[in-house]
């Protein structure tokens, strides 16, 4: 209200954009400046670790490792996720092997992150991987107080100049899933 000069505090809830000659105000015309004081947030952080071998082959996105894929109840007031998600002791195995991961709650996914082995790998052999990606989502309001899904998911689009290099989370693995729900003005 200082932008006005009136000399007395206030809190600006809404603004009028009234055209010329008009005598009618509509919903239109009503812009909202209502800002969130507190906005909620809840913490879920979801670690497991696979009780075998789960490889990842092909070019197609997989949910990876499969015991990582969890049931997180979606607050109903949500309108943000933040999810951050880290691989510890994943192998690519017997060749070079490049691909991608990222984040899949319910049917939204995020961006694809890029990992690369960067040299072949000797016969037998493996390299030790440490894994990250993180996404924002908006979740929209279908989402908002469900049950859905989250993954970690992966795919191999190079394996080596053998074909045979591979992804694989093993029981020392472990996936760490942070995620944090928002309320954020829509």
């Amino acid at each position: 209200v200082e932008e006005l000069g009136l000399g007395y505090s206030a809190i600006p809830l809404a603004r009028i954009d009234i055209p010329a000659s008009t005598a009618t105000i509509t919903n239109a015309m009503i812009t909202d400046l209502r800002s969130l004081v507190n906005p909620r947030r809840q913490r879920r952080l979801l670690v497991t670790s696979p009780s075998g071998n789960q490889d990842v082959t092909g070019a197609t996105f997989v949910d990876w490792p499969s015991s990582a894929v969890q049931s997180v109840q979606i607050p109903e007031w949500a309108t943000q996720a933040r999810v951050v998600t880290h691989v510890g002791g994943a192998v690519v195995n017997v060749d070079r092997a490049d691909g991608y991961i990222r984040n899949r709650i319910g049917s939204l996914v995020g961006q694809s992150t890029r990992f690369d082995t960067n040299s072949a790998i000797g016969a037998g052999g493996s390299e030790d991987k440490s894994l990250m990606t993180a996404d924002t989502f908006s979740v929209g309001s279908s989402l908002r107080g469900t049950v859905q899904q989250v993954a970690l998911q992966a795919s191999v689009t190079n394996r080596g100049a053998s074909g045979n290099g591979y992804l694989r989370a093993y029981e020392a693995t472990t996936v760490v899933m942070d995620i944090e729900f928002y309320e954020v003005p829509e």
